[in-house]
């Protein structure tokens, strides 16, 4: 593992250099299966998508449509992610914490 973690989208894995690069996938989840203690889903953003397995518990809130970052080593194009969160947040900007009513 590298001491670097890099933040990708899925078009940024399929334009760049990340096989064997452990990365920090984020975008939204479709595809989304859970089967025998393992979940598997697809990571997309507006061009392309990158499939993903994740074998620990799903999250509660993980749903299609939902952001994710999911955490692992790149591998033939696939993700076999170690560590997986759902953004709390939708949408591609964050709220802005100046604007409160």
């Amino acid at each position: 593992m590298n001491a670097t973690t890099t933040f990708v989208s899925p078009t940024s894995i399929q334009d760049g250099n990340y096989e064997g690069e452990w990365v920090n996938l984020e975008g939204r989840v479709t595809n989304l299966h859970q089967s025998n203690g393992q979940v598997a889903f697809d990571v997309v953003d507006n061009n392309t998508s990158v499939s993903v397995s994740y074998e620990k518990t799903m999250p509660e809130t993980m749903q299609n449509g939902r952001v994710v970052v999911a955490k692992g080593v790149l591998q033939d194009g696939h993700l076999d992610a170690r560590k997986l969160s759902v953004r709390a947040h939708e949408g591609s900007k964050r709220p802005n914490k100046s604007m409160q009513s």
